[in-house]
């Protein structure tokens, strides 16, 4: 059975509310007296009810973080910059996830606020105006980061993936290829704006330099391996002259790539390949995956600072900013007879 605060001021001869001072930094308990509590807490082994104290007291340091997808490296790597950066400011993260389904977004983002987080901070699967109705209920201060729906007037830390779209497709056409296409997840997805963005700056931009771009090279591909072996097969049955692409992300075109190595089809000098995100994995040798690096650990830094900022001078959040990516070029895009 774990000891209990009753425990602790027995053995401490002192009264359960000095016990709960002395785990509080700036109280008006003695240093003495604080380091005679903490001592018999820690023989005791006793942990503070952080959940209770805060709901005595009407706040907590909590933030609730929802994203679409935590087995995702994309996600994982914000959240925990998120985590690194609430920490710095006396703050602790409450993470759940929606895997990309409405429904579960909205039920989780409702325990998240159920259990008193002073804010959130909000990757949405954008299916729903459920998670923005509850925001409203509860009247919590929230960021959306690295994306946010059309028409949204709220704070946002995003990408600016329309930049994204932009640099891939001049990338691709200073690379020598003239039949691209776009692999990104089916139409439901597609609805997703960091898509839409994408497509923004990808077809336009091919366009201005001469190249054609129309729905019909948008080809469906979820953001895993195992999408970009299926889109990579698709692609090679529907549009077989393609000698250069451009994936969701890194996890997909790592599919791609591997889908193209087992069909005898040379990433490189036979078909450019290129995705988003720029994961570890894409710098390894036998990898040289050619991507969009995007700053998410700066976008997962500034969405947290905004908010905590916010939250401790009781003011709205303010910010609305996108931040530009960057092209690394690797072996992945070098296609035979070009540079």
């Amino acid at each position: 059975m774990s000891a209990t605060i009753r425990d602790v001021a027995r053995r401490a001869r002192v009264s359960e509310t000095t016990v709960s001072l002395a785990f509080q930094d700036k109280s008006r308990i003695s240093d003495a007296t604080r380091q005679r509590v903490l001592t018999v807490a820690r023989n005791l082994n006793y942990v503070p009810n952080l959940a209770a104290r805060h709901l005595r007291a009407g706040q907590s340091r909590t933030l609730g973080v929802l994203v679409n997808d935590l087995t995702n490296p994309f996600y994982t790597r914000m959240v925990r910059m998120v985590e690194h950066t609430a920490e710095s400011f006396g703050y602790q993260v409450f993470v759940m996830e929606s895997q990309w389904d409405p429904g579960r977004e909205a039920e989780s983002l409702r325990r998240m606020l159920e259990a008193r987080v002073r804010g959130a901070i909000l990757c949405l699967c954008e299916e729903s105006d459920a998670s923005f109705d509850i925001l409203g209920d509860y009247n919590v201060p929230y960021v959306a980061m690295d994306s946010y729906p059309r028409g949204f007037k709220g704070p946002f830390v995003a990408n600016d993936v329309t930049c994204a779209g932009r640099l891939a497709a001049e990338h691709l056409v200073a690379a020598g290829c003239r039949h691209l296409a776009l692999l990104i997840p089916p139409s439901k997805g597609r609805r997703f704006s960091a898509f839409e963005r994408l497509m923004d700056g990808f077809g336009p931009a091919l366009k201005a330099h001469g190249r054609p771009f129309s729905r019909a090279q948008v080809v469906d591909a979820d953001l895993s391996i195992a999408g970009g072996m299926t889109g990579f097969a698709s692609l090679r049955s529907s549009r077989p002259k393609t000698d250069g692409l451009l994936c969701g992300n890194d996890l997909c075109a790592l599919g791609v790539m591997e889908a193209a190595d087992r069909a005898g089809v040379r990433v490189g000098p036979d078909l450019a390949v290129m995705g988003i995100d720029d994961l570890e994995v894409a710098a390894l040798a036998r990898v040289s995956l050619t991507t969009i690096r995007q700053p998410n650990d700066r976008v997962a830094e500034l969405a947290t600072q905004a908010l905590v900022r916010a939250i401790d001078a009781n003011e709205p959040v303010s910010i609305q900013t996108a931040l530009e990516p960057e092209l690394v070029i690797r072996n992945s895009t070098r296609l035979k007879g070009t540079p």
